[in-house]
């Protein structure tokens, strides 16, 4: 099977959002079945698990579908994030571990496949504010404890390095892409100049070769 010219943007569409929601199917399978052992420990409801469960496995069955219909549809990756970012938010306010706020990390990566600067900053922000708002929430409930409030430092930490290093590293390569492309078209123009120029050339010299072919029959008739 032939591969896709991935420099075509509709194959290249089409590549990112096979990878997104393959990669994102793996996670949220993986979560929910992580989740699921919670319930089986009665450190989780069942109610408060099918409402995990719903958040979690929802969105990238909303963004199979849609890809079925359309493979390149350009909607995919803001359902997958968003939809993300819905489960990410029931998740932090409900998870008794302070580890839960990792997930960003591993779904910022997947979204990069899309090189989108304005989805990994909305990613970006919003992961920092819903993360602080836990720990002010936390802090408000009953305090924070010397422990707590290290790990809180860690959190925050994380997230703006996420954050800041990961948009600063798409809007590069999203810079370094754009440039690449505008090369590779001006390189195109240019051969097809040449081209149209080397045409004309050939053109007009098989005009002269029959111009000159005429005048010798013509010639050798006088003679």
């Amino acid at each position: 099977m032939a591969k896709r010219d991935l420099s075509i943007k509709k194959n290249a569409d089409i590549s990112r959002n096979k990878t997104a929601l393959i990669c994102m199917t793996i996670t949220t399978v993986m979560l929910a079945a992580a989740y699921f052992l919670e319930v089986l420990k009665d450190a989780r409801e069942l109610g408060d698990y099918f409402i995990l469960l719903a958040t979690c496995i929802v969105p990238p069955i909303i963004a199979w579908v849609m890809y079925i219909l359309k493979k390149d549809n350009v909607v995919i990756r803001y359902v997958l994030s968003v939809g993300f970012l819905v489960f990410y938010t029931y998740l932090l306010f409900t998870s008794a571990s302070a580890l839960a706020f990792c997930y960003i990390g591993v779904v910022f990566v997947i979204v990069t496949v899309y090189v989108d600067l304005k989805l990994s900053i909305i990613m970006g922000v919003y992961s920092f504010i819903l993360n602080v708002a836990i720990v002010v929430k936390n802090a408000l409930d009953g305090g924070l404890t010397a422990d707590e409030l290290a790990n809180a430092e860690i959190v925050i930490a994380f997230v703006i390095f996420l954050s800041v290093f990961g948009i600063v590293s798409i809007s590069k390569v999203a810079q370094i892409g754009k440039e690449t492309a505008a090369k590779a078209d001006l390189q195109r123009d240019q051969s097809e100049k040449l081209l149209q120029t080397t045409m004309e050339v050939a053109t007009s010299i098989t005009e002269n070769i029959q111009m000159a072919a005429c005048e010798s029959e013509t010639l050798g008739k006088a003679i």
